[in-house]
């Protein structure tokens, strides 16, 4: 059972059959407990945080616990079942993580929003449906709705832009896309070895980026997407269908849906 506010519904048709991804804030107890879980067994597979320390399988930090956080989830709907593939956290603090594991001059764009206007997020995750399988999903596809949540909360709340870090591999992702995003030029990491990203900060072949953003450019470029008929059929103002066309295809197999 989905109790999250739903905020988008997107409909896909492949040769897996018709699935359906429901997009929205988590707002439970249990829904919550999912996104740490989903986070847990990715960072675990990848080795970003020493597994010994989450006895209870559950990957969490100080933001999770300080309130100070919200959750956006993508859950895939099929044949009565309901299973999370994605996750996005939306921190709202100050300073931010990202001002406090790297130190650096902040981007003029920055300095002009005022402090308290300010976001992070972070904990980006998308999972295939049944990597056991093989079974194909956008994912994306996936990213971009994600991303479009948290721009429309930006703009919802009054938070004009922020920060965020990611791999070199989601950011190569990104760029494929086209997605707004400004890049720090000149940071020093200062990622205590105590903290419980420290594997996560510290693989070599895949660094760590800090970023930032503002959100209006990031939901005008997510809306713009969406909205794009060759793309998407839309059924109404939250609802949309991706469409299994050459021109899908062609982005499936460049890898950038």
């Amino acid at each position: 059972m989905i109790f999250m506010n739903i905020l988008r519904k997107l409909i896909v048709h492949n040769r897996f059959g018709n699935h359906t991804i429901l997009f929205g804030e988590a707002i439970t107890d249990a829904e919550i407990k999912e996104v740490f879980k989903l986070r847990y067994q990715v960072y675990s597979e990848r080795d970003y945080i020493e597994v010994s320390k989450y006895p209870n399988q559950l990957e969490t930090d100080e933001y999770d616990l300080s309130g100070k956080s919200h959750y956006f989830t993508a859950i895939i709907e099929e044949n009565n079942y309901c299973k999370i593939i994605g996750c996005i956290r939306v921190i709202v603090d100050d300073p931010l993580p990202t001002e406090l594991d790297f130190e650096f001059s902040e981007p003029a764009e920055m300095r002009s929003i005022p402090r308290d206007r300010r976001f992070e997020i972070g904990r980006f995750i998308i999972i295939p449906p049944d990597k056991n399988n093989g079974k194909y999903l956008p994912r994306g596809v996936v990213r971009l709705f994600l991303l479009d949540l948290i721009g429309d909360y930006g703009i919802k709340h009054n938070l004009i832009g922020g920060y965020a870090f990611i791999k070199q591999t989601l950011d190569q992702k990104l760029k494929k896309f086209g997605f707004p995003v400004g890049y720090i030029k000149a940071y020093r990491q200062v990622y205590p070895e105590n903290g419980v990203l420290y594997k996560y900060f510290t693989q070599k072949n895949d660094p760590v980026i800090p970023i930032y953003f503002i959100s209006k450019q990031c939901f005008d470029f997510t809306q713009k997407a969406i909205h794009r008929q060759s793309m998407f059929e839309i059924c109404d103002e939250d609802t949309y269908i991706f469409k299994d066309n050459i021109l899908n295809n062609v982005l499936k197999v460049i890898k950038i849906v």
